[in-house]
């Protein structure tokens, strides 16, 4: 039987990804840098930045289910782990659309 320690433990390699995301506008900064081509740079930077908020978002989601599950078992870290999960979808995700959706009318 495959043990909860070692289910959870294999989420969290998604760290690097999530740290690497917000980075890389800047890089595609410094090579598209006075080629007039602000308007994919704008693109490109939401998309890196909203890849890198659902990657950290799963990164700390799976940290968190890791540790609660070894701690006090697999049904109570299932139930956190959900909870944070739709607490940062809720606040980094909805309320922002919401809130665009509102100004656009």
């Amino acid at each position: 039987m495959l043990q909860p320690h070692r289910l959870a433990a294999r989420r969290p390699r998604r760290c690097p990804a999530a740290s690497a995301a917000p980075k890389a506008p800047a890089a595609f900064h410094q090579a598209v840098f006075q080629r007039r081509v602000k308007d994919h740079l704008a693109r490109y930077s939401t998309r890196f930045a909203l890849s890198g908020l659902g990657q950290l978002m799963l990164a700390l989601t799976s940290a968190l289910l890791l540790l609660v599950t070894v701690v006090l078992g697999l049904h109570v870290g299932s139930w956190l782990a959900g909870g944070a999960l739709a607490w940062f979808v809720f606040v980094w995700y909805l309320l922002p659309l919401r809130s665009r959706v509102r100004t656009r009318r």
